[in-house]
């Protein structure tokens, strides 16, 4: 068993007592933690704080470091802490049925404006072809969006 997979079980399965080990890095240690950090978040588990000092926890013990250690080596590799690395890690594409609108420029090719309405949209959209297609997409990704606030 890969220690990635063995520390994503523990953490899992509740079954991790912290320790704090010091020593010197081994090599590979922030890679094991990307690992961890992504397999978990692949099973549907909601990474807290709490779980990813868990997991760093397990992975300093094995690597025999300390946890700034560790949080140092990743913070120097990804210019970032764990916990907003992973949350950058979900965010892959913008669209929320994977595709994009296509060739750059192609709606206002076929007269749609780039700050259309909803309500333009909704009118363009009633269109046959590439104009009416592009309208429906871009109405749907408007109402996917987030709000603000």
């Amino acid at each position: 068993m890969r220690a990635s997979e063995f520390i994503f079980e523990k953490v899992a399965e509740g079954k991790m007592k912290p320790t704090r080990v010091t020593g010197t890095e081994k090599p590979g240690s922030v890679k094991e933690l990307e690992k961890a950090l992504l397999k978990a978040k692949d099973r549907g588990i909601k990474l807290n704080y709490d779980k990813i000092d868990k997991i760093m926890q397990l992975i300093c013990k094995e690597y025999n470091l300390t946890g700034d250690k560790l949080h140092n080596d990743f913070v120097k590799k990804h210019h970032t802490i764990p916990d907003n690395w992973i949350k950058k890690q979900s965010v892959t594409e913008n669209f929320a049925d994977g595709k994009g609108p296509g060739r750059p420029g192609d709606s206002q090719r076929h007269g749609i404006p780039k700050k259309a309405t909803m309500t333009q949209l909704k009118k363009a959209s009633k269109a046959k072809g590439r104009k009416g297609q592009l309208a429906r997409w871009q109405i749907n990704m408007r109402r996917g969006k987030k709000k603000k606030g």
